[in-house]
C-alpha cells in the first residue's frame, strides 16, 4: 500500500504552457479590472493628507500669530509643490535674537503628482522671500529661489487676510482653501473644473 501511494505521487499530472498561460491571462485580467481603482484610491489618498497637512499649517500659523503677537505668513508655490509659513516679520539683527530663533518655521513640499493652483482670474504675480525669513530652514538655499505667492496673512488679533487657493492632484481633482479675513478660519471644498464649488 506505501509503494501504492509512492506511484500515486509520481503520476501527478505537470501543468501544461496553455494551462500557464490561460492562468496567467487570468491574472492579468483580474489586475486591468482592480488597478485603476487602486490607483484611484492612492491618489484621493495623497490628496486627503496633503489637504490634511495644509489646513494644519494655516491653523499653526494662524495659531502661532495669536501665540506671538505678530504676523505670521503661509506662502505656496503657485503651479508648484512647496508651501512654508514663517513670521512675516523678521526680529534677526534686533535686540531679541533668541526670540527671532523661537519663532515657528515650517516648510515642506506637495507629494508628486499634487500641485499649488491660484484661482481662475486671480493675480499671478510671484515674490521671491528674503534670505532673513528662511534662515533656520533646512533646505533655505532651495526655497530662496522658489517664485511664491503673495503672503495669506495671519495677525496677532486672530484675523486673517481673505485668501483662495487649491490643491490639484494628476487627475484635474481639486480641493479649494478659503482663509476668511474677519475670523482667520479655513475652509476646503472640493473645486471642480468649471470652477465653481
Amino acid at each position: 500500500m506505501h509503494c501504492d501511494s509512492k506511484q500515486h505521487g509520481q503520476l501527478r499530472p505537470s501543468y501544461t504552457l496553455i494551462e500557464i498561460m490561460l492562468a496567467f491571462s487570468v491574472l492579468v485580467a483580474m489586475l486591468a479590472i482592480v488597478w485603476p481603482p487602486l490607483t484611484r484610491m492612492y491618489v484621493d489618498f495623497t490628496l486627503d493628507e496633503a489637504v490634511a497637512d495644509v489646513q494644519t499649517r494655516l491653523g499653526q500659523a494662524r495659531f502661532h500669530a495669536l501665540d506671538e503677537s505678530i504676523a505670521y505668513q503661509f506662502r505656496f508655490e503657485p503651479d508648484g509643490q512647496n508651501y512654508l509659513v514663517i513670521p512675516y516679520e523678521t526680529e534677526a539683527g534686533g535686540e531679541d535674537e533668541s526670540a527671532a530663533s523661537s519663532q515657528f518655521k515650517y516648510a515642506q513640499k506637495l507629494k508628486e503628482g499634487l500641485t499649488f493652483k491660484l484661482p481662475e482670474n486671480s493675480p499671478t504675480e510671484s515674490e521671491s522671500i528674503d534670505a532673513d525669513f528662511l534662515a533656520g530652514l533646512s533646505n533655505s538655499n532651495e526655497l530662496e529661489s522658489v517664485a511664491w505667492s503673495r503672503p495669506v496673512m495671519f495677525y496677532a488679533d486672530g484675523t486673517a487676510e481673505d485668501a483662495r487657493f487649491l490643491i490639484e492632484d494628476s487627475h484635474q481633482q481639486a480641493i479649494q482653501f478659503e482663509v476668511r479675513g474677519l475670523t482667520g478660519s479655513v475652509s476646503i471644498a472640493p473645486h471642480n473644473a468649471e470652477g465653481n464649488e
